[in-house]
């Protein structure tokens, strides 16, 4: 919904693409096990082409009987631990190992023996713990007809509706455009992802009370006493271009009533503080390094399957995965009318834990050499592709691995202590990964700031989950 409301403020309702829940990049989604790719129960398969594809399918075997008595494996109750390991506790292991590594690998990139099941898989962990059993409390949720909520997002969902409703509960005039995007599966721009953070932008240039530093890095953050009140003062260093060339003296102070800091590198007093050096590891999370190779065909037929793309597990023999991909989308089944060409566009994923301890990375040429053939090996794709693109982006996912929420509950306490909530962090590195998990935490941060509201942005990190009555 945050999101939603940003492309609301933003204007960019009509530069939205839908993808209908219908489409079959909807409908089709794959995970490639242990040789061939296996279609993933969803929407517009029949029940007895679900059961036959579980029966059949390799992926599946062992996981029905087991799934059906989960109930009976007695309940633990840690601190936290892996998401592997409290799947195999409660399911058969090819749920982890088949599966949720897949999925895993699309959202993190990351290695289920080391993410956190605490912070990922919140709602079960909150399902075992309250019920003793996951199956149990999704079975009686659905009796006594619930719905699980964060008690967080309560609010935050009541002051988005309020904006977008009148008294009487009905969406205010003009949202149309918005019913048919919580209706779709996903969207995009027309120009890209990109051009949701390049209208913010340009949002921001044209305000008056708005200043824009490029190549400046916040080294250093202290609380001070500013005329009676207490302010944050930030030290800053312009490294390079225009702010270094047009500063007499490339370090700058400037306080501040409040600060965000959106970025894995908070500014910190500069300090021998024993407080002030948390482990490395508390302040900065694990990171994933992923290649990304683009590539577009003149033919529009490559595919021998339309879908969304495919996912791979950790499960696959390495004969069929020694490139370490992730994953492959079928941009032109995902994001219809992009593009101005006829043609098939693909998306390889490439890396993510699986490179954590190279020495090197492959340069681009090794990377489309490497995506090539994955697709050959997977798809049968032989064709030269006629325009390409390898990116490879250095430690752009963070790991919210064992231990995380105590780890923030550190940096929680390190803010107060240092700033008396007069400095928040949002974004990726502390608070989800998505698009949508950064504009909320943003969007909640902006809320308490101009509300005078004091705090660190980490004061929820433990997940207070609530049941309740599902709308009628």
């Amino acid at each position: 919904m945050a999101t939603l409301d940003l492309i609301r403020r933003l204007g960019l309702e009509n530069e939205v693409l839908l993808t209908s829940k219908a489409s079959p990049a909807a409908r089709n989604r794959y995970i490639y096990y242990p040789d061939h790719l296996v279609r993933m129960p969803g929407p517009g398969q029949s029940l007895s082409e679900i059961i036959a594809s579980f029966l059949s399918e390799p992926i599946y075997r062992g996981i029905l009987p087991g799934a059906l008595v989960e109930f009976l494996q007695p309940p633990k109750h840690l601190d936290d631990e892996s998401v592997g390991s409290f799947l195999r506790r409660r399911f058969p292991s090819q749920v982890a190992d088949n599966i949720v590594s897949a999925v895993l690998h699309g959202i993190y990139a990351g290695d289920i023996e080391r993410l956190s099941a605490k912070s990922l898989l919140s709602p079960l962990w909150f399902l075992e713990s309250a019920f003793g059993s996951i199956s149990r409390g999704v079975a009686t949720n659905w009796l006594q007809k619930r719905l699980m909520v964060q008690h967080k997002d309560l609010d935050f969902l009541q002051s988005i509706n309020s904006s977008w409703h009148d008294k009487n509960g009905m969406m205010h005039e003009g949202l149309a455009k918005f019913r048919e995007i919580l209706d779709s599966s996903v969207y995009t721009f027309r120009a890209g992802i990109e051009q949701l953070s390049m209208a913010l932008e340009d949002e921001l240039r044209a305000a008056s009370n708005v200043t824009i530093r490029c190549n400046t890095q916040a080294k250093f953050a202290q609380l001070r006493e500013r005329e009676g009140s207490q302010k944050v003062e930030i030290l800053f260093h312009a490294t390079s271009g225009e702010s270094r060339q047009n500063s007499a003296n490339q370090l700058q102070r400037e306080a501040f009533d409040y600060v965000l800091s959106s970025s894995s590198q908070i500014p910190l007093p500069q300090s021998d503080s024993s407080t002030v050096h948390l482990r490395k590891d508390v302040l900065t999370p694990a990171s994933t390094t992923v290649m990304v190779v683009n590539l577009h065909y003149t033919s529009p037929s490559l595919l021998p399957v339309n879908g969304f793309g495919y996912l791979l597990p950790r499960s696959i023999p390495f004969s069929q995965n020694p490139e370490r991909a992730l994953g492959v989308v079928f941009d032109s089944d995902a994001t219809q009318g992009q593009d101005t060409a006829p043609g098939t566009k693909l998306t390889v994923m490439l890396g993510g834990h699986w490179w954590r301890d190279w020495p090197s990375y492959p340069d681009e040429q090794d990377g489309l050499r490497m995506a090539r053939a994955v697709l050959e090996r997977h798809l049968g794709i032989r064709d030269e592709p006629d325009a390409w693109m390898a990116t490879l982006q250095p430690n752009c996912i963070p790991q919210y691995e064992v231990g995380w929420t105590k780890s923030l509950k550190e940096v929680s306490k390190l803010l107060t202590d240092e700033f008396k909530g007069r400095l928040r962090v949002a974004g990726a590195a502390f608070q989800g990964v998505s698009v949508n998990d950064c504009v909320r935490s943003a969007y909640i941060a902006a809320e308490c700031i101009t509300k005078d509201q004091k705090g660190t942005g980490l004061e929820n990190v433990e997940a207070d989950w609530v049941q309740i009555p599902k709308p009628q």
